[in-house]
């Protein structure tokens, strides 16, 4: 038809594709960032396929945890990850969001932090881990 308008028709349909795609990605990690992380030390087991694995929470929110465990675990691992807080036990489906070396200022020998993001979660849990996550916040305001 028009092969001169075809080509800035294509450019410009290009340029906001990326654009959309950017500012997709930019949303997604700023909403990740959004909830509210409390810095409790909880123990964990976590249960993978090569047996269970003990550590603690580094801090958590109602999506997700960081974890410190001398085991690693690999990006995509889904596990089973029980949460011993004060007042009950949870359990947690979860996926391996991101794992690194970490040296925790009281130990001489590295950990590894691992950041899960859970996947499957109760109502009760969730709203339990909604509520803990709020009173440390509140009480570490004052």
């Amino acid at each position: 038809m028009f092969p001169e308008l075809f080509l800035p028709i294509a450019y410009i349909s290009v340029v906001g594709l990326l654009l959309l795609k950017d500012e997709y990605q930019s949303r997604r990690l700023n909403r990740e960032r959004f909830e509210a992380r409390a810095q409790v030390e909880w123990p964990v087991t976590v249960e993978t396929i090569s047996g269970p694995m003990y550590g603690h929470t580094d801090n958590i929110s109602v999506t997700g945890a960081l974890l410190v465990c001398l085991q690693p675990l690999y990006k995509g691992e889904i596990v089973k990850v029980v949460l011993n807080t004060p007042s009950r036990s949870m359990v947690v489906h979860a996926e391996v969001v991101w794992t690194d070396r970490y040296l925790p200022t009281e130990k001489y020998y590295p950990h590894n932090a691992i950041a899960v993001q859970f996947k499957r979660i109760t109502d009760a849990s969730r709203n339990f881990l909604t509520l803990a996550v709020y009173d440390y916040l509140k009480t570490d305001e004052n």
